[in-house]
């Protein structure tokens, strides 16, 4: 009995740790999540933000323009998306990994999959599922960070007209583009996001396997009949980095097409002309060839590296402790009696 309560408290772990590491991700970092998709979009046409030649000008730009609030723009939506969606991914990836590996075991040996293409096969499932209940809520996110911030609460008539234009919450912000523009505006941009399920395949694969040669390398260090080691902060800081850089590398192109079709249509503007994924892809290739599907890449990187840092490794340590609790509690022989 106890044992089967620890194993339900184990499942719900990677739950509530990724929705720890998710919430702690968006609050830390969220203004270079802001400027990674303000520097996607700034060259398609009917935006009208100020033009970022890097991140460090684009932080000040946005701080003397909008205010330090600026940097914040969309926070809400990215929060909730955010940590939603990484409780949401990593109990379905650890779930499906979990169950298709006794799957396995239960098959003969020359007809078993890899546990790469099972780590593939999880992470690609678990993702398809999350982008398609969660990808309205990052369009919003997306709205919000692409219009400035207005600095005090004036009449909405003195705001410069960039800002008179504004979605002024998240709600507003739904109420608006279903009526202006149709549910279906809610799913902007879910092609390149399902292509973007590629990127977390790609990352969790390399992540595993950096996961394992790093316990490879502890292995020497641990006695004969001893418990594995926990791998240290720094090599799971190196595991996450690596996987993400590889993983971005591979997708980012996905990216920046999705961040251009996530953006307002402005009735006269280039976006209009390039409403579609196909639309945007023929755009950027004519305009900047290779270069503009790589737009961004170097703030995106400066980005996403602390990002699956702060993420991966925030929720490793949470799930060492929930573990460890749910274990504690199992083997407690005073857990559940009342007073």
């Amino acid at each position: 009995m106890g044992t089967s309560s620890a194993g339900q408290s184990q499942d719900w772990s990677h739950l509530l740790s990724g929705a720890g590491a998710g919430f702690l991700t968006t609050v830390l970092l969220h203004p270079l999540d802001l400027i990674k998709t303000r520097m996607h979009v700034q060259e398609a046409g009917g935006r009208r933000l100020p033009y970022y030649s890097n991140v460090l000008q684009a932080f000040r730009v946005i701080v003397r323009v909008e205010g330090a609030r600026g940097l914040y723009q969309g926070v809400g939506p990215n929060i909730f998306g955010s940590t939603v969606s990484w409780a949401l991914y990593m109990f379905g990836y650890n779930q499906l990994k979990a169950d298709l590996t006794r799957m396995q075991e239960a098959r003969p040996a020359d007809a078993r999959l890899s546990p790469s293409a099972v780590y593939i096969v999880a992470a690609t499932a678990s993702g398809t599922a999350v982008s398609l209940v969660m990808h309205p809520v990052f369009t919003i996110k997306t709205r919000m960070q692409l219009q400035l911030a207005a600095r005090g609460k004036g009449p909405r008539g003195l705001l410069p007209e960039a800002q008179r234009d504004n979605y002024s919450s998240s709600l507003v912000a739904v109420r608006r583009i279903v009526a202006e523009e149709g549910v279906a505006s809610l799913y902007r941009g879910i092609g390149p996001s399902l292509l973007l399920v590629s990127h977390g395949s790609v990352q969790f694969l390399s992540y595993e396997h950096l996961k394992q040669a790093f316990r490879g390398l502890n292995a020497g260090r641990v006695p004969a009949g001893a418990a594995e080691a926990d791998l240290s902060a720094p090599q799971l800081t190196a595991a996450a980095t690596g996987s993400k850089v590889v993983a971005t590398l591979v997708t980012y192109p996905y990216q920046v097409v999705r961040s251009i079709l996530q953006q307002r249509a402005v009735v006269g503007s280039d976006v209009v002309q390039h409403a579609t994924a196909s639309g945007a892809v023929r755009h950027l290739w004519s305009s900047e060839r290779l270069r503009g599907f790589y737009r961004g890449l170097v703030p995106h990187i400066l980005r996403a590296a602390p990002t699956a840092s702060v993420t991966l490794v925030s929720y490793e340590y949470l799930h060492r402790l929930l573990v460890s609790r749910a274990i504690g509690a199992a083997h407690d022989p005073t857990a559940g009696r009342s007073r």
